[in-house]
């Protein structure tokens, strides 16, 4: 829907629809969008880039690539007033970033989207629940539910019933058998 209004004596065309798309699908709501994993594939790595072609390739703003060359983006020549940026180089910048935001969680251990870290859960709320979904010839997909002991947030797990049965959750398998049933 388009309506008109009158601003500063000007007659303005004005969306009452304010959300808009990115390239790559995602919604903007509003002005604030946050992406943090970037499709790698699309620099090239013996190509040159400036800051603008770089923003208009990961479809982020320029203020964002000279925040990367703050926090050590590397260009070619740093004497030089234009930037031009290594493609080699901003792909190993951007991998880096993107590994130092994964963890690798313990046997007993869910991630809290909430505290942004691995956590445990209240022992006494872990539900088990197997799907229907099988997933190769012999396994169940199964999600374990929890409640973060640090901030009582929900959190996930996702696993296999063949898995489970092997590791430190069997013994909530045998104990809580009524909730097996699945959705």
């Amino acid at each position: 829907m388009i309506s008109l209004k009158r601003n500063f004596g000007l007659l303005a065309k004005i969306s009452m629809n304010s959300s808009r798309f990115c390239r790559n699908g995602t919604q903007i709501m509003g002005n604030v969008k946050k992406k943090r994993k970037y499709n790698l594939r699309l620099i090239r790595s013996r190509r040159t880039y400036t800051i603008s072609e770089l923003a208009k390739l990961l479809g982020v703003h320029t203020r964002t690539v000279q925040t990367w060359h703050k926090q050590g983006l590397k260009p070619i020549n740093p004497d030089e007033g234009r930037y031009l940026f290594m493609g080699s180089s901003i792909r190993d910048f951007l991998g880096e970033r993107q590994k130092s935001r994964k963890f690798t969680l313990v046997e007993d251990e869910f991630y809290c989207p909430r505290c942004r870290k691995p956590m445990k859960s209240v022992h006494n709320k872990i539900k088990i629940l197997i799907s229907k979904k099988r997933i190769g010839k012999d396994d169940i997909q199964t999600t374990i539910k929890g409640i973060c002991i640090k901030c009582g947030c929900k959190v996930n797990r996702f696993s296999t019933l063949n898995n489970i049965k092997k590791s430190f959750w069997r013994r909530f398998l045998t104990k809580q058998d009524n909730r097996l049933k699945g959705n």
